[in-house]
């Protein structure tokens, strides 16, 4: 199935693709009395210029997508699309004056928000919680941590220099501390909920 949807050649029928059906639902209107409501539409990937060209509409001030099968859906108050990319190499400069940029470096993100998110998910086993806690206070808190020696080449006091280590594939700090967290709790038993 395509993006936005494709047309059989033969009977002519018409079957929305995985965009059209979250446009549409998206942007649906809120039911009265409801309270208010913002739908996200997240694009995670490459913006590439052969399925974004159908979105510039979209971006433009009618805010319409037309389907190829004639629909024109308007993109509602309510919703909002957001696109994230890890660099622009492939959009057009008709798609990138469309919308508004704000670039974060990965290491002004940071990885401590994700751990300590995660670590609430252990909140109900205390003993657990605290020792995560504790390591990583440990390992990530002190300086230098593990993620300076990975990244910096730091060691020891944290003055000297080895060569960082290399990836296969580039990584962030985020991407090694949700490795880690998803490795965590693979190794780890579900809770088990006693009966009263």
């Amino acid at each position: 199935m395509e993006l936005y949807g494709v047309m059989d050649p033969d009977t002519r029928d018409w079957t929305d693709g995985l965009l059209s059906k979250v446009y549409i639902n998206s942007n649906a209107p809120p039911e009265v009395g409801a309270a208010p409501l913002r739908n996200w539409i997240m694009f995670d990937g490459d913006v590439d210029a052969i399925w974004i060209e159908n979105m510039n509409s979209v971006m433009d001030d009618n805010r319409i997508l037309t389907l190829a099968n004639g629909n024109r859906i308007a993109l509602q108050r309510h919703c909002i699309l957001m696109f994230e990319v890890f660099d622009l190499q492939y959009s057009s400069p008709a798609t990138i004056s469309r919308c508004g940029m704000v670039y974060v470096d990965p290491k002004n993100l940071g990885y401590k928000p994700f751990y300590s998110r995660w670590l609430l998910g252990k909140k109900k086993q205390e003993a657990l919680h605290d020792n995560f806690k504790d390591l990583y206070t440990k390992y990530f808190g002190g300086q230098p941590n593990v993620m300076d020696r990975i990244f910096e080449g730091m060691c020891g006091d944290g003055e000297e220099l080895a060569d960082p280590l290399r990836f296969i594939t580039p990584r962030t700090n985020v991407n090694l501390i949700q490795q880690l967290t998803i490795l965590i709790d693979s190794i780890l038993p579900e809770e088990i909920d006693q009966a009263p």
